[in-house]
């Protein structure tokens, strides 16, 4: 049986993250470690409510009592995961063994994870989130964030409690705030609108380059979509409304992408599988992120190759990073030469 560890990881952001679902300051992920013939596999569970679990102390107990019983190295990747689903492992719990045994894998056979995987390496633009803020600071935050990460691209959260014209005022903040400047924008509602709201907005979000929504409406409004696409003149992507293979077929036909996380589907194995049936049914794919260290975002970047979009930032906008790894340089994202995933503890 292989030797299994675990650290906890504080992971304080660099500034308040509000969304229109709530604000988040401090939070915690755990690290992973399995050791199996001389070579070590990190992963990364960031507990989230989307991904199953909402603190690492569930994580853990699910983790050790899942190895308990299972020599997790001795099985193919996919009836891991499927065993871990059948135990009732959350999303993210899953993700933290998924992502250790691939990093071991990789290792073993002296290959970076995303040429393990057959996948090409990248040197990509990732987008970089700036929270729900009052329209009066925003435009500080945004050039304060161009100038900290070099962001050739932003992410605005949208879906003030206060309605769409205080959503109006952020985006006219931060249009003022990179004016002719080549950065663009992406705009996510985090399910805080309604449908008129949102018939309102993607129009006006439209005529102000903005090159993409993500959930515009709450998860469970679903059928509400078909209506929106109809009329939109920008990409609609889902985030919440798009966990599982069930929700990419129920959501396929009113949209034009869905934004794909480790922690939501249990790892590179599981996001493989959600990769292809995105692919199948025509959708664009955003590769994004929790709260993560860059251990889950160096697993990640393994393969986004595959991503039409990128969104793994996480890190960046961490106060203290307590790993090491793929890290947003000049604005883009470039996949590790290390053997594995390329991220460590110092």
């Amino acid at each position: 049986m292989p030797e299994i560890s675990f650290k906890t990881l504080p992971l304080t952001r660099r500034h308040p993250f509000q969304t229109a679902r709530g604000v988040s300051v401090n939070g915690q992920s755990l690290m992973l470690s399995i050791e199996s013939e001389g070579l070590q596999g990190i992963g990364e569970s960031a507990p989230h409510s989307l991904a199953g679990a909402d603190s690492v102390d569930v994580c853990r107990a699910q983790i050790e009592a899942f190895t308990a019983c299972h020599d997790i190295t001795a099985s193919p990747r996919e009836e891991v995961r499927l065993m871990a689903i059948k135990a009732g492992l959350a999303a993210c719990s899953i993700a933290a063994i998924d992502t250790a045994l691939w990093d071991i894998e990789a290792k073993r056979a002296g290959s970076p994870l995303y040429r393990y995987l057959d996948l090409l390496p990248v040197h990509a633009e990732s987008s970089v989130t700036i929270g729900l803020m009052e329209p009066a600071g925003i435009g500080e935050r945004v050039m304060e964030t161009i100038a900290r990460t070099g962001a050739r691209c932003l992410k605005i959260k949208l879906g003030s409690p206060r309605g769409i014209k205080t959503d109006m005022a952020i985006m006219e903040s931060t249009l003022r705030a990179i004016a002719g400047s080549a950065v663009g924008l992406r705009v996510d509602a985090n399910g805080g609108w309604s449908v008129r709201d949102a018939k309102a907005m993607l129009p006006w979000l439209a005529e102000h380059d903005v090159r993409l929504v993500e959930q515009p409406l709450a998860r469970g409004q679903e059928v509400d979509l078909r209506t929106l696409r109809g009329e939109a003149p920008i990409p609609i992507y889902v985030d919440e409304s798009c966990l599982s293979i069930a929700d990419i077929n129920n959501v396929a036909d009113h949209i034009d992408g869905v934004n794909l996380k480790l922690m939501k589907h249990g790892g590179i194995t599981g996001s493989l599988k959600m990769i292809a049936l995105a692919r199948e049914r025509g959708l664009k794919v955003m590769l994004g992120c929790m709260c993560e260290s860059s251990i889950g975002i160096s697993a990640a970047a393994s393969i986004a190759s595959l991503a039409d979009e990128i969104d793994l930032d996480s890190n960046v906008n961490l106060l203290s990073d307590p790993a090491s790894g793929v890290r947003l340089s000049h604005g883009h994202i470039t996949t590790s030469p290390a053997h594995g995933h390329g991220a460590a503890l110092p």
